[in-house]
């Protein structure tokens, strides 16, 4: 799995036909003010290298393991 973290900070899944920004799944579905998942939130983690070829990226309640990150964010 392949992620990219857009430039304000948006979580994006790399699946066949492209990277797909993820939703927040604690947002109800029918609320007005459905969000993204991402680095502003409180339970987003930092991706970190575990192993040679494997990152971790820690969210709300598991952690998504990767191969490779793109990391778009402005520091």
């Amino acid at each position: 799995m392949n992620i990219k973290l857009g430039s304000v900070g948006e979580l994006y899944v790399e699946r066949s036909d492209g990277y797909q920004l993820q939703l927040c799944p604690f947002t109800p579905e029918d609320s007005a003010h459905r969000t993204h998942c991402g680095s502003w939130c409180p339970l987003f983690g930092e991706p970190t290298k575990k192993g040679m070829d494997t990152f971790v990226l820690p969210l709300c309640h598991r952690e998504l393991q990767i191969d490779a990150v793109v990391d778009e964010r402005t520091r």
